[in-house]
């Protein structure tokens, strides 16, 4: 019973970042209409935030783990930050672009 869960697990977690990595793309597709777009943009930005504040409170604030973990936690924050910039500004390319 408990491979069947840790299996279980492994398949909604690849269910889930697959999910998460078609939407990023369909965010970015410069032919599709705008409601769908602007609400896909909108959920990724919105799990971005989540988990780097997430991440950002788990390495300041949690003392009951370890340095090491907290060092990580808080390195992925910015690496996800810098990803969550970057991706907003190709947002704000692809909207100069559609409107020249």
């Amino acid at each position: 019973m408990v491979i069947l869960e840790k299996v279980l697990e492994k398949l909604f977690y690849f269910i889930g970042l697959s999910f998460l990595v078609k939407i990023i793309s369909f965010s970015r597709k410069t032919r599709t209409s705008k409601i769908p777009k602007i609400l896909s943009r909108l959920f990724t930005i919105l799990i971005f935030l989540i988990s780097i504040l997430s991440l950002a409170f788990y390495s300041l604030v949690i003392i009951e783990v370890g340095i090491v973990k907290r060092i990580i936690a808080g390195i992925l924050a910015i690496i996800f930050l810098g990803y969550l910039i970057h991706t907003i500004k190709g947002y704000r390319e692809d909207e100069k672009i559609k409107t020249n």
